[in-house]
């Protein structure tokens, strides 16, 4: 478990390198209301999905597009939100996108559903990622974390 400061600085090390492959039709927005310094999360949550809202939902589109890293408070947990106003996800590919191994023309679909078993495994089934999508408009992808002590996340994670 990282700090979620930690785990942004591993973000934008990447972003930077995608807005300089993409130049001015990548633009990323933060929003960040909440603690940065304070929250733990799992190393390596973010990235991947940032990554797939470039490579899935705007890398086709001839104009690029936007993604937004957004964090709030919700009933004493963390709640991210990872959104782009890509192409969206087909309805018929969303249903089975947490489930690992879903092969297909871009990838072999195993990040999002590692992130989402490290979750659910630590911190339980309530804690699973959600993401909403609509084809034409884009995709927001929900992860929640709860208000814990780095000492506290550390015990559920290892014993």
């Amino acid at each position: 478990l990282i700090s979620l400061e930690q785990e942004l600085e591993h973000l934008r090390s990447y972003l930077i390198i995608e807005e300089a492959r993409f130049g001015n039709r990548l633009k990323v927005l933060y929003r960040l209301n909440h603690g940065k310094d304070t929250w733990y999360i799992p190393h390596f949550t973010l990235q991947p999905i940032v990554e797939n809202a470039i490579k899935h939902g705007l890398s086709s589109k001839d104009k690029g597009g936007t993604v937004i890293i957004e964090t709030r408070k919700l009933n004493g947990d963390l709640q991210i939100i990872i959104e782009d106003n890509g192409k969206g996800i087909p309805s018929e590919e969303l249903k089975g996108l947490l489930k690992p191994g879903i092969f297909s023309k871009t990838g072999c679909g195993i990040a999002l559903a590692n992130i989402n078993q490290r979750l659910v495994s630590l911190y339980g089934p309530e804690y699973q990622i959600r993401i909403k999508s609509t084809e034409g408009s884009g995709t927001r992808t929900y992860l929640m974390i709860p208000q814990n002590t780095l000492a506290d996340q550390r015990k559920r994670a290892y014993g």
